[in-house]
């Protein structure tokens, strides 16, 4: 997803599983745009992880956002030789960590709610960020893959999920957003992300 502040600055939450993310930023962005200020990696998975690899190499990206979760794969190795050698600011995600991108829009990661940096996990979905945009009264929740096992640890904690519009958890499959995460978060608007068919 590419979000565009009323400032003109360019966020992109996660890549998809090719290099399609690239035709499809240059349909959106002035030829000229060369710059994406922030990119949010959810988790370390290939389809939402290699389109952000030829991102990197073709746009000038000024931060990323992941979780730092550990994953032997070679795509992974290569999104963070990249970011490294490009000089791009990294961040692990932590809840309560806020990013205020210009003066009006506001990221808020809602979970993990410790440093998972360095962990394994044997799910990585479940090791997806879950994040917040807020811009004056709106807000939307980008839950990346986190199934309902996440789900529900979000809502014992008692975790503000509210959004007008909900990013649905892993691609709308039957894994994520469960029946009490939906009540929780209430949205007016929901996008599913997957492929034709």
């Amino acid at each position: 997803m590419l979000i565009q502040t009323p400032s003109y600055h360019e966020i992109l939450i996660d890549g998809g599983p090719g290099n399609a993310v690239l035709s499809q930023l240059s349909e959106v962005l002035p030829f000229f745009e060369k710059t994406i200020d922030l990119v949010v990696l959810t988790h370390p998975h290939a389809d939402h992880l290699m389109g952000l690899i030829p991102v990197i190499q073709r746009y000038q990206v000024k931060n990323i956002l992941f979780t730092g979760v550990s994953s032997f794969n070679d795509a992974y190795s290569e999104f963070l030789r990249e970011a490294r050698e490009q000089g791009v600011t990294l961040y692990f995600a932590v809840a309560n960590e806020d990013f205020l991108v210009g003066d009006t829009v506001l990221f808020d990661v809602l979970y993990p709610f410790t440093s998972i940096t360095g962990q394994k996990f044997k799910n990585l979905n479940n090791s997806s960020m879950v994040i917040t945009m807020e811009y004056g009264s709106f807000r939307a929740l980008f839950p990346g893959d986190a199934e309902k096992e996440v789900e529900d640890i979000i809502i014992k904690e008692e975790v503000d999920v509210t959004a007008e519009l909900l990013k649905a958890g892993h691609h709308g499959s039957k894994t994520s957003s469960s029946e009490a995460f939906l009540q929780a978060a209430s949205p007016q608007y929901m996008v599913i992300q997957s492929g034709k068919g």
